[in-house]
């Protein structure tokens, strides 16, 4: 099988787990699974490998057990302040494209389909991220603006 045939049916593969989630979460007006690289989300990029940083400074820190709640707030500022058009981060090449009505009801489903906390999540509208990493023993919230 050629190399070409078979990133071909891994995409295909992808896709599909794409759509599954799609139709498993709760709490959208509006959903798509669309092309990551049609976005520009450099600079997201860039904040993403900094948070990555064993050294990196959450906005929050939690134990795992503490999180959900916090995440939710979280997460429901963020869209108060940047807007319910939403970017989340899915499986190379693919990106979901949300229109969030119920913030809790989809940070709920989205962790129950997952099972994990991990969560990236970019406005639409501003250059602004939202992120939720999983550790062992905690879970880190980030979120950061574009500010030129």
């Amino acid at each position: 099988m050629s190399i070409i045939r078979a990133n071909k049916i891994r995409e295909k593969i992808t896709q599909r787990r794409g759509v599954e989630l799609l139709a498993k979460l709760d709490g959208l007006d509006s959903c798509r699974l669309g092309m990551a690289d049609a976005h520009d989300i450099s600079w997201q990029e860039n904040i993403m490998k900094k948070n990555l940083a064993f050294d990196s400074k959450p906005n929050f820190l939690l134990p795992i057990e503490d999180a959900v709640q916090k995440i939710i707030e979280e997460f429901e500022n963020f869209i108060d302040k940047f807007g319910n058009e939403l970017l989340v981060l899915f499986e190379i090449p693919f990106i979901l494209e949300l229109s969030v009505r119920n913030p809790e009801a989809l940070i709920q489903s989205f962790y129950r389909v997952k099972g994990t906390r991990d969560i990236t999540v970019f406005s639409k509208c501003k250059k602004a991220i939202f992120e939720v990493q999983e550790l062992e023993y905690e879970v880190k919230i980030f979120s950061a603006v574009y500010e030129n």
